[in-house]
């Protein structure tokens, strides 16, 4: 896990949402394409510049994933009425 313990600190929340989230029935995955829109190795190409890792340059994803899934948790309560909670990289 590298500098990333918290990965496996954490690893029961991943094989069990219920330590989470005791009322927990159903589990809902998404993934979400957040690359930039061009080819982020182009710059590397660029050596005579110095290039700084595409992830750290645009908003943090954490922030743009959650209010994309909080949209969608809206419209399923909407929908459905059931209780949704929203998690990303949990």
């Amino acid at each position: 896990h590298g500098d990333m313990g918290w990965l496996e600190a954490r690893s029961g929340w991943r094989t069990n949402p219920a330590s989470m989230w005791p009322d927990v029935r159903s589990i809902i995955m998404l993934g979400m394409n957040y690359g930039p829109g061009n080819d982020p190795l182009e710059k590397l190409r660029q050596r005579a510049r110095a290039s700084i890792s595409c992830y750290a340059t645009g908003r943090d994803y954490h922030d743009v994933i959650k209010k994309r899934l909080k949209q969608l948790a809206r419209w399923l309560h909407q929908e459905s009425g059931a209780e949704v909670k929203v998690f990303v990289d949990t």
